[in-house]
């Protein structure tokens, strides 16, 4: 996954930067767009971790689908005061699966985004105007992060790094 256009910044979230994440930056919005499942949710996992108090995560945290997505639900949560969290984090996945009319209210949304909340959206492709639009809202408003397949050195290193963890040596 990479890119942090908010900041100008490159973020670089990989298996091994995902354990630390300090150096991201502190937005109200994240979109994570890619074809790779295990990428998009890493990333999605590793932002809602960067805000959500591990105690109490649960009650700062909702989940959302875009099949059956209601706007108005989506920015209702959004901008609940957190209970301990930095942020109260509200991931939708499959955005791409919203109707259009909901996708258009949550684009206009996000132009004005909750400084209280956390908004994840996780797409799957980054095809179709709706999406589109949403993209260039959530790209001035936040963090578009673009997740892509792991190369072979990516895979060596998640290896290594898990092989690490959990005290066993991997040898080439």
């Amino acid at each position: 996954c990479r890119l942090c256009r908010r900041s100008r910044l490159p973020v670089k979230l990989t298996p091994a930067s995902l354990r630390d994440t300090s150096s991201l930056p502190d937005a109200p919005v994240w979109v994570v767009v890619g074809a790779e499942d295990l990428a998009r949710r890493q990333a999605m996992d590793a932002i809602a971790g960067h805000y959500l108090d591990p105690a109490l995560a649960e009650f700062d945290h909702d989940r959302l689908e875009g099949e059956s997505l209601d706007a108005a639900r989506v920015l209702a949560a959004w901008q609940t005061v957190p209970l301990a969290s930095r942020r109260r984090v509200v991931t939708v996945s499959r955005v791409e699966e919203a109707p259009a009319a909901e996708l258009q209210k949550l684009t206009q949304a996000v132009s004005t985004p909750c400084e209280r909340g956390c908004l994840i959206l996780e797409l799957r492709s980054d095809e179709g105007k709706d999406v589109k639009a949403l993209l260039k809202a959530a790209d001035a408003a936040g963090v578009v992060v673009t997740c892509s397949a792991a190369k072979a050195d990516d895979a060596r290193s998640f290896l290594k790094d898990a092989a690490a963890r959990a005290g066993v040596r991997l040898e080439a």
